[in-house]
């Protein structure tokens, strides 16, 4: 990371505590320790700069606030099933007309028209049918223009993901779906994704993987930077 995006980044990180500490205590920590765990913003780099986003799991809306910070000349709209996550995304965008948050389930949520669907760290909430009848939606229902990046956890090492499954199971209670890189990528491909799997492990102490993803042919290089 050079000098200025490693400033940009300081800087978003800055204003994503900021904005979540005015709403609460347990929003504002909640953000900061989001921040300190998960690489969501060096993920906003690979995001298109201008266009409709769609965030499908977006929680309280902390990567779709990143979105914004990025660049304002996206439009972020983000589904979620819990009604307390929504209600503090609305707060945090009260008054931002780039930023709008919906509850729902995204299973049955209609995909609208948009430039890059992002589905962060949700799929190993869901079991292994429901991940790929949401995968097989998000084909299906966007253009071979529109991007999908997929940011989820790997089984490799094996000590984070040991680290990473001891954390979840402890904080949500509920059942985990994990799948290795290549046990993803298969899974993508036979559905029709042209894939690129990028890890962002290093640094962190849990496996990130982000799958960028598109129907048609892959353009590597187009990836970078959000273009």
């Amino acid at each position: 990371m050079n000098g200025s995006a490693s400033c940009k980044s300081k800087w978003m990180a800055r204003e994503i505590r900021r904005l979540y500490g005015d709403v609460g205590v347990i929003a504002g920590l909640y953000a900061c320790l989001r921040l300190k765990l998960a690489p969501i913003i060096r993920i906003e780099e690979y995001v298109p700069r201008v266009g409709t986003i769609l965030d499908l799991g977006c929680g309280s809306g902390i990567f779709a606030s990143i979105l914004f910070l990025g660049s304002s000349q996206r439009s972020i709209k983000g589904v979620d099933v819990s009604a307390r996550r929504i209600r503090t995304a609305k707060l945090i965008a009260s008054g931002n007309p780039n930023l709008e948050f919906a509850e729902g389930d995204v299973s049955s949520f209609a995909l609208e028209r948009c430039d890059a669907v992002t589905v962060i760290d949700l799929l190993h909430h869901m079991d292994f049918r429901k991940q790929e009848q949401l995968l097989q939606k998000i084909h299906d229902g966007v253009s071979e223009e529109t991007l999908v990046l997929i940011k989820d956890l790997g089984k490799a090492p094996w000590w984070k993901y040991a680290f990473h499954y001891a954390q979840d199971s402890l904080a949500y209670r509920s059942g985990l779906y994990f799948r290795s890189a290549a046990e993803m990528q298969s899974v993508l491909r036979r559905i029709g994704f042209e894939v690129e799997t990028i890890s962002l492990a290093a640094g962190y102490m849990h496996p990130h993987i982000l799958y960028c993803c598109r129907k048609g042919k892959m353009n590597p290089a187009g990836l970078q930077r959000g273009k």
